[in-house]
């Protein structure tokens, strides 16, 4: 008969032998608990659109959404989308702005106004127990917009400081006047009113663009972290304002070149042509392209010259500092492709015909195999690290089905870009390089040459 002290040597032997044993076990019956769903997208009876991603997170994101962004503004209300969106979070006809305020701050929430060229976006986050009550505010700001009139003068200074901002962040403010030089209106049409138009919007004007904008067809709510059975259900008895005849017109492309010259240390210039659209076949070869030219350093404090065509070229054309990315903005029925390129001001001649010269003997040359199979890759895994994002995944989502009425999931997009032959990138790059130029400049331009001294 074994001693105490046996057994007790042999109880630690026996306890990890059970453990062992039941892991296995474990392994080969598991199952996953929580089955992985795809995006839904329903459209209601009363013409709103609901799409939603269960992905579990313990965070929910819902955004209501119009087609209501800067680039359906007409002459008359120039900058109104800039107004609408400084009184996101005031009062409605269902609720006060205190009241909104108080109501996402006792679900522990977070509520944010956002536009775009497309889209007018209330985004509200909370914990998955609130969503109910997180889409009350939401249907009162798309259903019940009051735009009170002293609500409307007290926004005033905002939208003057955020003008303010724009004319100190250089980059933002270059990429408001490209689309502007390359569309005139529609996507030219910026994201800030002009100041000669702030503290001229009345409540009947506001109320008036967003009863022909936020109408059946044009607006859907979006969640991320939602159960689809929720939103449809709460949703079916919103009535939206009915549907206007009012149509979004068409993109055009116009070329063309602004400058804007002050008092800055460097200068700052974007190039492009009109790019494929959201829609095209060949946006995903635009995205590798935007790859092998350069889209910024992808390890910090680095030069990105190893990576970068661009960087490659002007690096051979100065000692100085510098910076040049690839540019790739695509929208529903348009785009913007070429490059944004910062650097000392006496240097930017040199540094722009050497971003011509090299863009223009990529189309003639096409792309090696290496740069090809490496701007696939940096491609999916930019897209794929971006989607881990929430926000990103949401704004995804909000674009995908308002415009197309589908989503395509990261793994559908992914064998799309496996998909993508050279021939495909070379052709894009003939394309690009061959079409008319738009050109924006800001910064010291002493020595910035004009667009018909580089494209001829």
């Amino acid at each position: 008969m074994a001693s105490r002290m046996s057994k007790w040597l042999l109880r630690p032997f026996k306890g990890h032998s059970y453990a062992t044993q039941s892991v296995t076990q474990i392994k080969t019956d598991v199952k996953p608990l929580i089955p992985s769903q795809g995006a839904k997208v329903t459209q209601l009876p009363n013409g709103i659109l609901v799409a939603s991603l269960e992905n579990y997170s313990p965070i929910s994101r819902i955004a209501a959404v119009a087609l209501a962004g800067s680039r359906c503004e007409t002459p008359q209300n120039i900058g109104i989308t800039h107004c609408v969106r400084a009184l996101a979070g005031l009062s409605t006809k269902g609720v006060s702005g205190f009241g909104l305020t108080r109501s996402v701050m006792q679900m522990g929430g977070n509520f944010s106004c956002s536009t775009s060229r497309e889209f007018m976006q209330y985004t509200i986050q909370c914990q998955r127990d609130h969503v109910q009550e997180a889409l009350d505010p939401l249907i009162d700001i798309m259903t019940k917009p009051a735009f009170k009139a002293w609500e409307v003068q007290d926004i005033q200074p905002q939208m003057k400081l955020d003008l303010a901002i724009l004319e100190a962040q250089p980059v933002n403010h270059l990429m408001e006047l490209l689309h502007t030089a390359a569309f005139r209106d529609t996507l030219g049409r910026s994201l800030y009113a002009p100041s000669f138009k702030i503290g001229k919007y009345n409540p009947e004007q506001l109320l008036s663009f967003v009863h022909n904008q936020y109408t059946a067809g044009r607006i859907a709510i979006v969640g991320l972290g939602v159960d689809h059975d929720v939103l449809t259900h709460k949703l079916m008895r919103l009535k939206p304002f009915e549907a206007s005849d009012v149509e979004t017109k068409k993109a055009v492309f116009h070329g063309g070149e602004l400058r804007v010259p002050s008092p800055l240390d460097l200068a700052y210039v974007a190039v492009a042509t009109e790019g494929p659209s959201l829609n095209s076949k060949e946006y995903l070869a635009a995205g590798v392209l935007q790859m092998i030219l350069g889209s910024g350093p992808f390890v910090k404090y680095s030069s990105n010259v190893v990576c970068s065509k661009l960087a490659q070229a002007i690096s051979k054309t100065t000692n100085q500092p510098f910076s040049i990315s690839g540019l790739n903005a695509s929208y529903s029925d348009s785009g913007l492709f070429g490059f944004v390129a910062i650097t000392q001001p006496e240097d930017m001649d040199k540094v722009l015909r050497g971003a011509f010269k090299e863009m223009a003997g990529l189309s003639k040359t096409g792309v090696s195999d290496q740069e090809f199979q490496r701007g696939k890759n940096q491609l999916k895994s930019s897209i794929l690290m971006s989607l881990e994002d929430g926000d990103n995944l949401l704004t995804d989502l909000v674009a995908q089905s308002l415009l197309y009425k589908k989503f395509v999931s990261p793994e559908e997009l992914s064998r799309n870009i496996d998909e993508i032959t050279k021939i495909d990138v070379n052709n894009v790059a003939k394309k690009i390089v061959s079409g008319k130029p738009a050109m924006a400049a800001v910064g010291d331009l002493s020595n910035t040459p004009y667009l018909d001294q580089l494209w001829k």
